[in-house]
C-alpha cells in the first residue's frame, strides 16, 4: 500500500500528520451478490456498519486496495479523506453509478447491466457471483 502523509494547515507547534492512501485502479473486480448493498430497502453506503454490506463503489474501492474500515459509513468516494481514489471517481460516471446502485426496481438483471455500463464507461469490467 501506497501512504502519503499529508501536514495539518496552521501554525501549531505540534504538527499533526494524517496518513492517505492513494489507491491503484483496477481494471475488473467481481462483485459478490452476498455482500452487495443496493435498492432503496435500506441507505446503502460504501460500506454499512450494521451488516458489513457494501455498495458497488464501495466494493470497486476494497478491489483496488481499500481498508475495510475507510469505507465504514460513507455515502460516496470522495468523502473519505483518507484515500486518494482514482479520478474518475468524482465525475458524473461515479454518480451514474450511485444512481444505478441504488435505484427503486425489481429487475435485478436490468441493474447488473446498468452497474456494467456504468464501470465500462470507466475502462472498468465487472462480474457478478453468488
Amino acid at each position: 500500500m501506497n501512504f502519503e502523509e499529508l501536514g495539518s494547515e496552521g501554525n501549531d507547534m505540534k504538527k499533526k500528520t494524517t496518513k492517505v492512501l492513494k489507491l491503484k485502479s483496477v481494471k475488473a473486480f467481481v462483485i459478490d451478490r452476498k455482500v452487495w448493498a443496493r435498492g432503496h430497502q435500506r441507505v446503502n453506503q460504501l460500506r454499512r456498519r450494521d451488516d458489513g454490506k457494501m455498495c458497488c463503489l464501495g466494493i470497486y474501492l476494497k478491489a483496488c486496495g481499500a481498508p475495510t474500515c475507510a469505507l465504514t459509513g460513507f455515502g460516496v468516494p470522495v468523502d473519505v479523506k483518507t484515500l486518494i481514489v482514482p479520478g474518475w471517481l468524482g465525475t458524473n460516471k461515479a454518480s451514474d453509478l450511485v444512481c444505478a446502485n441504488d435505484a427503486y426496481f425489481d429487475d435485478e438483471a436490468r441493474r447488473e447491466d446498468d452497474v456494467k455500463a456504468g464501470f465500462a464507461k470507466a475502462g472498468i469490467e465487472v462480474t457478478f457471483k453468488g
